[in-house]
C-alpha cells in the first residue's frame, strides 16, 4: 500500500473550487459582424445550452485541469510505495572496492563494482525526504565519502568517487568505521555491497544489523598468486612463480622480462585442484628489474593479477666487519661461502662488535658481544663470576633454529634490577630470545635501518664457542644479514604501502604513480620515506628533479583475490550473517512520476485548446466569406 510523507498537502485540493466556479461564470461571446439576423437563432440556442450545469457537463478542458490539479496535489503529498522492511531514518551503505570487485562475468561486461554502484544509485533515487544515507568505500582501509544526507546530488557525486583499489579487502576496518559513526549518529542497520571475498571469520562484535547484498559470481580467471626469488649461487637467482585459476581450468603463456628484455617464456595449464608452480633461473651480476606477465588464452575476469614485479639486487659477497678481539667469530664466519671480511670503518652488511653503541655505514645486522647499550643498564646488571643457567630460548626465532643450549655454562650472571619485569624490555622495543636464571642472556631489537642482537655476557666467558650451537648461530646470523641486505631472498612488493625507503634525510622528492599522477614527499631526519602508497599494480618511481632515484613495481599477489573466493555467510564474534536472497527492500517514492503526468496533461490541454481555437477561426472565416461576396454583389 502507498504511504504519504506529507498528507496535509492534500488541502491543496481545495484549489479545485475556484476552478469550477470559474466555469459557472457567464460566457463571454466573441464580437463578430454578421450578414443576417437569422443567425440570432443560434445565439438563443447557445444561451440555453450554456446554462451552468449544461456547460459543466461536457467541458473537456475543465476535466483536464482538475486532473492536472489532482496530480499536483498527490505529488505534493510525496507518496511512496511501502516495502516489507522497517523504514529506517539513517542507512550507512558500505561499498567494497577491493581488487576482486573489478572482476567481470564476460568480455565487455559489467564489473561487480559497477553493478554495486547501479544498485546504490537506485536506492539514492528512491530516497525519501526524511531518510539519510552515508556512503563508505572500503578495501584494505575504510573511507567515509559523505556524512548522512538526503541530498541526492551530493550522494551521487560521492558515489562517483568510488574507484577500484587493487588491494585485498578488510571487512573489519569497514565495520569499525561504521561503529564509530554509530556512536555519533545512531542507526540500526548497515547495508553491505560486496562479492564476499573476505576471510571466513571477522574479529568484530556487531552492534547493528547487516543487510549483506552479495554480488553475483564473475567469470573464469587466472592470476599470479606468489612471486619471490632466492639466491641460487654467487651469480644467479631462482625466481619462483605460483599461478592459480578460478571457476575453470585454463591455458596461458608466462613471459619473463629482465630489464625490459624477454628472457624466458613457458606455456602452462592451470587446474582448479592446486596452483601451478614455475621456476626461472636468472643471472644478476647487477641490480635488475624483473616483470612476470601472464597471458591467458581465453577470457580473463580480472586483469590486475596478470602482471607482477620483483627487484633483484646484484649478487655479491656479504660484507662482514668483526672487531679484532673476536677471534672465534672471525674463524667461523671466514669459512662460510659468499662472505667477505672487511675492517675499520668500511661499509658492512653485518657488524660484530664488543662495543655497546658503535655502528658502521650501511649495516643491516649488528651482533653485540657482552656490551649492554645504555638503556639496558637501567634494567639489568652483570654480576661477575656469579654463574647462570640457560632456562629457555625462542626456538621459533630464525637465529636460534636447529640448536640446543641446555649444556651451555655461563660464568657471569645477568640479573634484573629490583621491580623490573619483562614488559619493561618490551616497552623499549626489545625481545628476549634466551632467558637466564636471573635475567636475559640474548635480546634483539628492530630499528628503522637495522636489527641488533645483544648477547648480555661475553661469549668468551661461556662454553658457547666450544659447542656445535656456536657456528650454527653465526650461520643463522649471516643468513639474517643476507636477508636484510637483499642477498638471500627477495619478495615482490604487494599493493597497498611500500616498505620504508632509504634516501637523503629531510629532502623533497616526487613520487610518480603508474597512471602518471605525481605527489610531493619528504624524507625524515633519518633519511627514510615511510608510507608511500601503491594502491594499484604497476611501476612506481621516486624522482629528484628529472632523475629517477628509485624505481619499483607493486603487484596484487593475493591468492584469495585471484581465485575470486566468495563467502555467502559472514562470521563475526557472536553471530553469522547470511547473504540476502533478494535485493534490498527500500521505500520508493513515485511523486516525480505524478509531476511528469501533470506536465503531460498541461501540454495536451495547451495543444487541444489551440487546436479548437484555430478550427473555430477557420470556420468563422469560411462563413464570412460567402456573406461578404453577396453584399458586394448587391
Amino acid at each position: 500500500m502507498p504511504g504519504f510523507f506529507a498528507p496535509l498537502m492534500s488541502l491543496l485540493a481545495l484549489m479545485a473550487l475556484p476552478i469550477v466556479v470559474f466555469y459557472f461564470l457567464k460566457l463571454r461571446r466573441q464580437r463578430l459582424e454578421v450578414s443576417s439576423l437569422v443567425l440570432w437563432q443560434q445565439v438563443l440556442s447557445d444561451s440555453r445550452v450554456n446554462a451552468p450545469f449544461q456547460k459543466f457537463k461536457r467541458n473537456l478542458l475543465l476535466l483536464l485541469q482538475l486532473l492536472m490539479l489532482a496530480m499536483l496535489v498527490l505529488a505534493a503529498m510525496q507518496p511512496y510505495w511501502k516495502s516489507d522492511a522497517e523504514r529506517a531514518q539513517r542507512v550507512p551503505i558500505l561499498i567494497d572496492c577491493s581488487a576482486s570487485m573489478a572482476a567481470m562475468d564476460r568480455p565487455g561486461g559489467q564489473s561487480r563494482l559497477d553493478a554495486a554502484k547501479a544498485q546504490v544509485n537506485e536506492i539514492i533515487d528512491g530516497l525519501l525526504s526524511d531518510q539519510q544515507i552515508s556512503l563508505i568505500a572500503f578495501s584494505d582501509t575504510a573511507q567515509r565519502l559523505c556524512a548522512f544526507t538526503n541530498n541526492k546530488r551530493e550522494l551521487k557525486a560521492a558515489l562517483e568517487q568510488v574507484k577500484i583499489r587493487e588491494v585485498p579487502g578488510d571487512l573489519e576496518d569497514a565495520m569499525r568505521m561504521a561503529d564509530a559513526m554509530a556512536r555519533a549518529e545512531p542507526f540500526e542497520q548497515v547495508v553491505l555491497f560486496s562479492d564476499g571475498n573476505f576471510p571466513a571469520k571477522t574479529d568484530f562484535a556487531l552492534p547493528f544489523n547487516i543487510d549483506y547484498q552479495q554480488l553475483k559470481s564473475p567469470g573464469v580467471n587466472m592470476g599470479i598468486a606468489t612471486l619471490n626469488a632466492q639466491r641460487a649461487d654467487s651469480r644467479q637467482w631462482d625466481v619462483f612463480v605460483k599461478l592459480v585459476a578460478a571457476n575453470a581450468p585454463g591455458n596461458a603463456t608466462v613471459q619473463v622480462y629482465q630489464n625490459d628484455q624477454l628472457v624466458g617464456t613457458e606455456d602452462v595449464h592451470v587446474d582448479l585442484d592446486g596452483p601451478k608452480k614455475l621456476v626461472f633461473r636468472l643471472t644478476a651480476d647487477e641490480a635488475s628489474h624483473v616483470t612476470i606477465k601472464l597471458l591467458p588464452d581465453s577470457f580473463d575476469a580480472l586483469l590486475s593479477d596478470n602482471v607482477a614485479y620483483v627487484d633483484l639486487t646484484g649478487l655479491r659477497p656479504l660484507a662482514v666487519n668483526i672487531d679484532k678481539p673476536m677471534v672465534p667469530e672471525q674463524l667461523a664466519i671466514k669459512a662460510m661461502d659468499n662472505v667477505m671480511l672487511v675492517s675499520g670503518n668500511s661499509p658492512a652488511d653485518l657488524y660484530l662488535t664488543n662495543e655497546p653503541d658503535s655502528v658502521v655505514d650501511n649495516v643491516k645486522v649488528i651482533w653485540r658481544n657482552g656490551a649492554l647499550p645504555q638503556e639496558l643498564t637501567q634494567l639489568m646488571e652483570i654480576k661477575q663470576d656469579a654463574g647462570s643457567d640457560v632456562v629457555s630460548w625462542n626456538r621459533a626465532d630464525p637465529l636460534l633454529g636447529h640448536i640446543t643450549l641446555n649444556d651451555i655454562i655461563v660464568l657471569d650472571q645477568p640479573t634484573l634490577k629490583e621491580n623490573v619485569r619483562e614488559l619493561d624490555f618490551e616497552s623499549l622495543g626489545y625481545r628476549i630470545l634466551i632467558h637466564g636464571s636471573k635475567g636475559p642472556l640474548l635480546l634483539t631489537k628492530q630499528y628503522d635501518s637495522h636489527v641488533e642482537y645483544i648477547l648480555t655476557v661475553d661469549a668468551a666467558r661461556t662454553t658457547l664457542p666450544y659447542r656445535v650451537a656456536f657456528p650454527v648461530i653465526l650461520s643463522n646470523l649471516v643468513r639474517q644479514a643476507m636477508h636484510h641486505a637483499g642477498l638471500q631472498e627477495v619478495q615482490a612488493h604487494h599493493t597497498g604501502v611500500f616498505p620504508p625507503m632509504e634516501v637523503i634525510g629531510e629532502k623533497s622528492y616526487t613520487w610518480q604513480y603508474p597512471s602518471g599522477q605525481t605527489q610531493r614527499v619528504t624524507s625524515n631526519v633519518r633519511g627514510k620515506l615511510i608510507g608511500l602508497a601503491c594502491p594499484s599494480t604497476g611501476e612506481y618511481s621516486l624522482k629528484d628533479g628529472g632523475d629517477v632515484v628509485l624505481s619499483m613495481g607493486a603487484s596484487l599477489l593475493n591468492s584469495d583475490e585471484s581465485t575470486l573466493q566468495s563467502v555467502e555467510q559472514l562470521q563475526f564474534r557472536e553471530l553469522s550473517i547470511t547473504a540476502a536472497a533478494k535485493p534490498i527492500a527500500m521505500d520508493r517514492s513515485f511523486w516525480p512520476t505524478l509531476l511528469w503526468i501533470a506536465l503531460a496533461i498541461l501540454i495536451f490541454e495547451w495543444w487541444y485548446f489551440h487546436r479548437q481555437r484555430q478550427r473555430t477561426m477557420q470556420n468563422t472565416a469560411q462563413k464570412r466569406s460567402p456573406s461578404t461576396q453577396s453584399l458586394s454583389a448587391r
